[in-house]
């Protein structure tokens, strides 16, 4: 996915109710465990990203993220930024 791509996605997400905001952040939250996880199917593998990206699939998520008026308490803004550091590490 291109940039363009990237955000002509992230703008159409936004379109979405929250209910679909909290469902996509959370199964975007699953890859990135999945991704980081030794014992998972997808370790260490873009395959398992949503996006194929780590930068894509983080960029998303904190669009996402911030476009919540109630922000979930599963997901910090702090462990999104814990996700990308590990992420990009490996």
């Amino acid at each position: 996915m291109n940039e363009v791509q990237l955000k002509e996605c992230i703008e159409g997400m936004l379109k979405g109710d929250d209910t679909f905001k909290y469902g996509m952040l959370s199964r975007l939250q699953e890859d990135c465990e999945n991704f980081l996880s030794p014992i998972a199917f997808g370790y260490q593998s873009t395959r398992a990203l949503w996006a194929k990206n780590v930068n894509h699939q983080i960029q998303i998520m904190t669009a996402l993220h911030n476009a919540l008026d109630v922000k979930p308490i599963w997901l910090t803004m702090e462990q999104l930024h814990d996700y990308e550091r590990r992420m990009t590490a490996m």
